[in-house]
């Protein structure tokens, strides 16, 4: 099977500004078998209930069902929901890590609004849980939301995010991926993010 990054879709700007958040680590077993043409695409949106215009970061980590320990992490928020096309493996493990500061809900399927934007309904479907499988055998689209709310005295931390562009002076149609690694310094933070010229990648800082 052929080797190649996940592609994340721009969208336009809409109310709720759905923003791609590709991201970092990518690891070997993501990397293989998504060159070919995407099979799905796969919307991670944030819930907060109570709260809308919570805006503080969330990562969630993709990774093939077989291998669930190989993935890749994006970032997303309430008004930054993660757009991630998808290739074979058919089946994904979403798993979401909350930040300091907020308690896990659950999560329920969405659906995107006919502005393209995801709508999540209020209901909690699966409490208490920060993972599920997603399958595109039969659906090409699906939202998966997560559901928080904050911890009293405990604040939320929100993380910077790193960009990485590619410039190749006389060649604007080359499109070959890059991958660079990114480490903190005086922490053991470390990730590889993915980028190439007009697909910039993002790493969301997680020092430790």
């Amino acid at each position: 099977m052929s080797a190649g990054p996940i592609r994340p879709i721009r969208w336009p700007v809409i109310p709720v500004a759905l923003a791609l958040a590709a991201a970092a680590l990518l690891l070997p077993a993501v990397h293989r078998g998504l060159a070919q043409e995407p099979d799905g695409t796969l919307v991670i949106a944030k819930v907060i209930p109570g709260d809308p215009r919570d805006a503080n970061s969330f990562l969630a980590t993709l990774a093939p069902c077989a291998e669930p320990e190989d993935g890749k992490t994006f970032g997303f928020s309430q008004l930054e929901p993660a757009s991630v096309s998808v290739a074979a493996p058919d089946c994904w493990l979403v798993r979401e890590q909350p930040p300091r500061g907020y308690l896990n809900l659950g999560w329920s399927l969405g659906k995107l609004d006919e502005n393209g934007s995801p709508v999540c309904p209020d209901a909690i479907e699966n409490h208490s849980k920060t993972e599920t499988t997603v399958k595109f055998d039969a659906e090409p689209l699906q939202v998966i939301c997560f559901y928080n709310t904050r911890l009293d005295g405990d604040p939320p931390v929100d993380k910077p995010t790193l960009t990485v562009a590619k410039v190749i002076p006389g060649s604007t149609d080359d499109a070959a991926p890059f991958t660079a690694a990114v480490a903190g310094v005086g922490n053991d933070f470390s990730a590889d993010v993915t980028f190439a010229q007009g697909a910039p990648g993002q790493v969301v800082l997680s020092p430790r």
